[in-house]
């Protein structure tokens, strides 16, 4: 009998500490999946990765989660060539139910305040895709 309510209590532990391991792996997904987006992309002509990236966080008010990704990218292009090239493809959300399409920008590296900046920096451009409002669930990066 003893043994018995041992075993419920684990699996009542289990069932309430589960959500906090699965639901962050299950957004990694998310993540991966959204940012191969843009990772898949082939490079414009004369521009060269530097390197990509992907985060997920809260950058926003309220409790959300926020998915980003970017590539830093040299290219002999200047910003607006480079928005008409990214532009012209299309890009989703992190998941089905919120949908939409998501926005690319282009930033010069020197204009988002990189500590590293120097002057050979000024071909050098970072390209990015943000989709903000998604649910924190049990993931406490959104909080």
């Amino acid at each position: 009998m003893k043994n018995k309510w041992l075993k419920i209590i684990c699996l009542f532990i289990v069932l309430l500490i589960a959500p906090f391991f699965i639901v962050p792996i299950y957004n990694n997904i998310r993540l991966n999946i959204f940012a191969q987006q843009l990772f898949q992309i082939e490079l414009p002509p004369t521009t060269v990765l530097i390197r990509t990236d992907k985060e997920i966080g809260h950058w926003g008010g309220g409790n959300s989660l926020d998915f980003s990704c970017s590539l830093e990218v040299y290219s002999e292009f200047d910003r607006d060539e480079l928005l008409q090239y990214y532009s012209a493809y299309t890009f989703c959300g992190a998941n089905k139910e919120k949908g939409g399409d998501v926005t690319v920008h282009v930033s010069l590296k020197s204009e988002l305040g990189y500590l590293e900046y120097s002057a050979d920096d000024r071909n050098i451009y970072i390209i990015y895709l943000q989709a903000s409002g998604y649910s924190t669930a049990f993931d406490i990066r959104g909080h």
